[in-house]
């Protein structure tokens, strides 16, 4: 209710970021530090999850079509809402979700407390994703080095001395550092799916079939 600010001098969406006298942002990341982290979240699960979603989609190889478009449309379409949440934020003088709903859209029928709900539940969705992937991968890891963990003992074991300090910074900017080495485990991880694939490790007679 403390937000007071007249029409004329809301700059238009178009232009209000690249404005002198846009809102600045008051935390220290910078925008490839955003990046990175940004990358990281939307690359790490897709990159073991995409494959097994195509191959449940169909087994030719024509299958990758549909595929390869889908994506590309899917990516145009978060790319252009990433850019109007930020130009949205920028105009309204925002920091989070429901603060540019209510300044754009208004209060109307309780829908700002619905975003904060969605967005809630988003990241509720988005941890648990990242801890089945954490835990079915870092698990068989761990048993090759010689420690037999279960799946449960190894995803506790992450939180407690990883993933909660981790969590803990107050500036996202320390954590671009460990999304860089996130985007090389996940090039990794693609170099060696195209390898499995080139060798036939997993075709008939190969020795992962």
């Amino acid at each position: 209710n403390s937000w007071r600010i007249a029409r004329h001098d809301i700059p238009s969406l178009a232009s209000c970021v690249f404005d002198s006298d846009a809102w600045k942002p008051e935390g220290t990341a910078t925008v490839s530090n955003e990046i990175w982290n940004l990358l990281k979240n939307i690359v790490g699960s897709g990159g073991l999850s995409l494959p097994a979603a195509i191959a449940a989609f169909g087994d030719a190889p024509s299958a990758i079509i549909p595929a390869i478009i889908t994506i590309v449309l899917m990516g145009w379409i978060n790319a252009y809402c990433f850019s109007l949440l930020g130009r949205v934020c920028a105009c309204t003088y925002s920091k989070t979700y429901q603060q540019a709903w209510e300044r754009s859209v208004g209060k109307h029928y309780g829908y700002n407390r619905v975003v904060g709900v969605i967005v809630t539940f988003k990241a509720i969705l988005g941890c648990w994703s990242f801890s089945i992937v954490i835990a079915s991968t870092v698990t068989p890891l761990l048993k090759n080095v010689g420690l037999e963990l279960s799946m449960a003992e190894t995803l506790i074991l992450i939180t407690v001395f990883v993933l909660v300090p981790l969590c803990s910074f107050e500036n996202l900017s320390g954590l671009s550092g460990f999304s860089v080495i996130g985007q090389i485990g996940t090039l990794v991880t693609a170099c060696t799916m195209a390898t499995r694939f080139l060798d036939g490790s997993y075709q008939p007679g190969g020795r992962f079939y």
